[in-house]
């Protein structure tokens, strides 16, 4: 049967594809049973996340991540099995620490190049890490933002005229994290994860003294600033004997589960009281249109604001990271794809099918087992290369409707 006619073939309405060849410019479907549960299309958190940030973030490049097909774009979604994570390839992506997929690649990267100059370090057997966490007081997210914003600049520029003392060279990697009360117009806290690198190790009295002036003028600077001190309680100095645990934070933060439902999420606020995650707080949004305004108000607030930093000195040092000649099979990063052609992305785009398919590629590889709506993804993504030219955006649209039971 030709494409036309597979379209408007009632018989095949609300069946599902099982298989699917071509052969001279014909499509030959067989069908199985229907999907009855198809929840995910519009309420799994993935695609509360995205349908939440296409509808309201502020930037345009925000609302457009990932839909937009870069020219000459290898077009596809991507698995990355060291990461468990899929994502769209050949696609503009809007490089923002708040999107829902960017995320990944900000706090990735962080960790990678704090990785690296450990391992420099590490295979020098010299250097110190410690690992500092800093908090701000319960202020308005404006005043928070420019509080801790000039308190770090002043610890920064405290440390490292100290440690020019001890003719010691300092660098870090800076994550800034923030925890969402749902409804509260204070509800926004924030802080800092510091990975804080030494090039020689220091002296007990010197740890002291590094450990004391980086409170003392976080403290201060906070309060003339905001006329507010944080809960001493509430910051943290470590130092790490582990160099790989320290660079793994950020790693971990972006492997953060973010699989939890709206009511998973809202029972565990209640029970805890503690603050919500960015991913958890935009899943929430995405699925109750009250949280919007506050998370537009974050935005608001964060627009332009480098959530994660890398210093010159651990930059330096990733550059001189040499990986070892060999890896073992099972030690070396596997990405798995899936290509199809640009009238099938813009048609899973329109259909809102997009987020769907990433959760269908992360459950087939993190299961590790055959699934029917797998199947069928690669088949079709398989017949859109050999039909680019045939096919266009409006057949696909019809034939994706009908495959996966679109309204």
């Amino acid at each position: 049967m030709d494409l036309q006619a597979y379209q408007q073939s009632p018989s095949l309405n609300g069946s599902l594809v099982m298989a699917c060849s071509i052969a001279d410019g014909s499509i030959s479907v067989e069908r199985a049973a229907p999907l009855t549960d198809l929840g995910l299309f519009s309420h799994s958190p993935r695609a509360l996340r995205m349908r939440l940030q296409e509808k309201h973030a502020l930037s345009r490049s925000m609302r457009a991540c990932s839909q937009v097909p870069l020219k000459n774009g290898e077009l596809g979604i991507s698995y990355n099995h060291s990461t468990g994570s899929a994502s769209f390839t050949g696609t503009m992506k809007c490089g923002s620490p708040l999107c829902y997929q960017c995320y990944y690649t900000k706090r990735l990267e962080a960790a990678d190049k704090a990785s690296k100059a450990l391992s420099v370090l590490k295979s020098r057997g010299e250097g110190q890490c410690f690992f500092v966490t800093l908090t701000t007081p319960t202020i308005k997210a404006e005043e928070q933002i420019e509080g801790l914003n000039k308190s770090w600049d002043a610890v920064n520029k405290a440390v490292r005229r100290l440690c020019r003392r001890w003719e010691v060279k300092t660098g870090y990697v800076l994550g800034l994290d923030f925890t969402v009360i749902p409804g509260r117009i204070y509800g926004f806290h924030k802080h800092l994860h510091l990975v804080l690198v030494v090039n020689k190790a220091l002296l007990p009295a010197q740890e002291f003294q590094l450990k004391e002036t980086v409170f003392r003028v976080w403290f201060s600077t906070m309060k003339r600033l905001t006329g507010s001190e944080p809960k001493p309680e509430a910051q943290k100095f470590e130092t790490v004997e582990d160099f790989s645990a320290a660079s793994s934070v950020y790693s971990l933060k972006a492997k953060e589960d973010c699989s939890k439902l709206p009511l998973e999420i809202l029972s565990l606020w209640h029970k805890t009281g503690k603050g919500l995650s960015w991913r958890a707080f935009t899943t929430l949004a995405g699925s109750d249109d009250q949280y919007v305004g506050q998370y537009r108000r974050i935005l608001a607030v964060l627009a332009g604001r480098q959530l994660v930093r890398v210093s010159r000195f651990i930059n330096e040092l990733a550059e001189e990271f040499v990986p070892a000649e060999e890896k073992n099979e099972e030690e070396k990063e596997v990405v798995s794809r899936i290509r199809f052609s640009e009238t099938f992305f813009k048609a899973l785009n329109k259909l809102r099918l997009k987020a769907y398919f990433l959760d269908l590629v992360e459950g087939f590889y993190k299961e590790n087992k055959a699934s029917e709506q797998f199947q069928k993804l690669l088949e079709l993504a398989a017949i859109s290369l050999l039909t680019h030219r045939e096919f266009m955006t409006d057949d696909w649209i019809e034939c994706l409707r009908d495959s996966f039971q679109v309204e």
